[in-house]
């Protein structure tokens, strides 16, 4: 029988995370309330987090912000007007 690990809930990133993105090495990678795209680096206890850019207002579409994917090499994947901008080392 294997143990199931324990859950833990964090306090504090929530206010700040209008939708997660993914995750990256050892941080968590969402958008903010004015879209900014963010790191937190993982915690028990939230302290803070770091806004590297925000996505310009014409790729702002909630069909857009649906599919925006990040790959396991970190590259950020948005579509914008039919094509699909990558943003490469965003918040290295």
């Amino acid at each position: 029988m294997s143990a199931t690990p324990a859950r833990q809930t964090l306090h504090g990133l929530a206010p700040h995370l209008k939708q997660f993105v993914g995750c990256f090495q050892d941080r968590v990678v969402f958008l903010d309330h004015q879209y900014w795209l963010c790191t937190w680096e993982m915690e028990l206890t939230y302290t803070k987090h770091k806004r590297h850019f925000f996505l310009p207002k014409d790729w702002l579409s909630p069909t857009a912000l649906q599919m925006l994917a990040l790959n396991k090499k970190g590259v950020l994947l948005c579509p914008r007007n039919g094509e699909v901008a990558v943003v490469r080392s965003g918040f290295r």
